[in-house]
């Protein structure tokens, strides 16, 4: 049963929050069976019954800024609505009994896809194609109307019932007349830097696209200048996001106290990940856990726990001398939660990071600890020999561990220690990147491709005793 929530309560919720509840609003009962979204004392977006329709609720809750922030997506859907540019049916607007609360109601959509999940699956996106070229065509006609979205991203668009849907219209703004060139580009350049480091192809694919559609001679220079901005966007893009991995937020919860500070995905955080954090030595006594590697510098467990497989990562004290070198650098784990970070946000497959954890009294480190999901699968070179005899499977993978080492590159990062345990085949046939210790960004384009040049002749010696793949990579790169 829902419990009966009013203005202040909702105020209260915290991203932990999971309780359904129901709220009264002049308009009627809302039975709220699903938080979809919530920035706490800000905004909740739920999913729930409203005068018997199942509908998505965005409720206002912020004392001062409700009601502006209310007339803001009224405003947008004002302007959707004017140019009958599709997007969930408005029901109408109410407030709370209390009058805390503003509502704005919606009809539910149940969509058809996920896009932006599926798109990181790369074996499936030649098949995502079109929808991403309708897509694109959608955007080119909100640009023809003199519109844009602030913030656009896929999740800005719903795939249902064969249409795509435009939602979150607080972002939309209205520019007067058909929008400029430049802004144009400068707005499809934001949507391009989500699709991955890897997607330059797809890129030119949907831009020529999107000229069709707009009626401009096709021009080299625009791509190039399409590509620019593109990577414009990605740098700020990771530069809101990189702020998001260190604190609470709506994908990950941040504790410190006197002694430790730590970071865990919001997903993960159960009862024995938990019981992890707040004591994570205890972990290693467990008779269950298998040791993957025991060296002085760093310990590696396989364990189980909440019904996951993680691999953890302990980075050791060696001697006084060893703590007295690294107590005032950054861990070795926030490092690698970064790195980690940054690869997924651009579509490089990373063992996902789940958690990180650092002694930490005054500033002065110790042990720390890294926490990634546990890859199922065989190293690049044994899946390679394993399929001797299938080259189709060969050079699938080839071309898809050339792609990623590419994108790596494109990102002025270089791995460390790229031998071919670090590489393993995730069960989707992905190459997956891990051991992220010896992960470095640089600034400088010669050192990025001096050392890139160092790291891909170490790379090619995992192959010298079988000159063919061998081969087969060095015909494979892309620089």
């Amino acid at each position: 049963m829902n419990t009966h929530k009013n203005g202040n309560d909702l105020r209260a919720m915290s991203y932990e929050a999971k309780q359904l509840f129901s709220l009264t609003l002049q308009s009627g009962e809302l039975h709220a069976n699903d938080i979809l979204r919530l920035i706490p004392g800000r905004r909740l977006v739920v999913a729930g019954i409203w005068q018997g329709k199942t509908v998505v609720a965005k409720l206002f809750l912020d004392k001062r800024h409700a009601k502006r922030h209310a007339d803001a997506e009224l405003a947008g859907i004002k302007l959707l609505q004017e140019r009958n540019i599709p997007s969930p049916k408005f029901y109408g607007e109410s407030q709370s009994e209390d009058g805390c609360v503003h509502a704005l109601i919606f009809e539910w959509l149940e969509a058809d896809i996920d896009f932006a999940r599926a798109w990181h699956q790369v074996s499936i996106r030649d098949a995502l194609l079109p929808l991403l070229k309708a897509l694109v065509i959608e955007v080119a006609t909100q640009h023809v109307f003199g519109l844009t979205q602030r913030d656009l991203h896929l999740n800005n668009f719903l795939f249902a019932n064969s249409s795509i849907w435009t939602l979150d219209a607080a972002q939309i703004e209205s520019h007067g007349g058909r929008l400029p060139k430049k802004q144009s580009m400068d707005n499809l350049a934001l949507l391009f830097s989500q699709l991955g480091a890897d997607s330059e192809n797809y890129q030119e694919i949907l831009f020529k696209h999107y000229v069709n559609a707009r009626g401009w001679a096709w021009k080299q220079e625009d791509l190039r200048e399409l590509y620019f901005m593109t990577d414009l966007w990605g740098k700020e893009r990771w530069k809101n996001y990189e702020r998001k991995i260190f604190r609470n937020s709506t994908h990950f919860i941040s504790k410190a106290n006197w002694a430790s500070e730590s970071v865990c995905d919001r997903e993960f955080y159960k009862n024995e990940l938990m019981g992890f954090i707040n004591n994570p030595e205890y972990v290693f006594s467990r008779t269950d856990v298998q040791v993957l590697k025991k060296g002085r510098s760093s310990t590696v467990i396989r364990v189980s726990m909440d019904g996951h497989d993680y691999v953890i990562k302990r980075y050791n004290i060696k001697n006084w001398w060893h703590w007295m070198r690294r107590c005032l650098r950054t861990t070795r784990a926030k490092k690698c939660w970064r790195i980690a970070q940054k690869l997924r946000l651009f579509g490089i497959h990373t063992a996902r990071p789940v958690a990180y954890i650092e002694n930490n009294i005054a500033g002065v480190r110790g042990k720390s600890y890294f926490v990634t999901e546990y890859v199922t699968g065989s190293n690049v070179n044994d899946y390679l020999q394993q399929n001797q005899a299938d080259n189709l499977k060969q050079n699938s993978m080839v071309t898809k561990v050339c792609s990623l080492l590419s994108s790596l590159k494109k990102m002025a990062i270089t791995h460390g220690d790229l031998k071919m345990t670090n590489l393993l085949v995730s069960q989707e046939s992905e190459p997956v990147l891990i051991d992220l210790d010896g992960a470095c960004e640089h600034r400088s384009v010669t050192i990025l491709q001096r050392t890139s040049k160092k790291e891909w002749q170490r790379f090619l010696r995992n192959f010298d005793g079988a000159p063919s793949l061998r081969n087969k990579f060095t015909m494979g790169r892309v620089d």
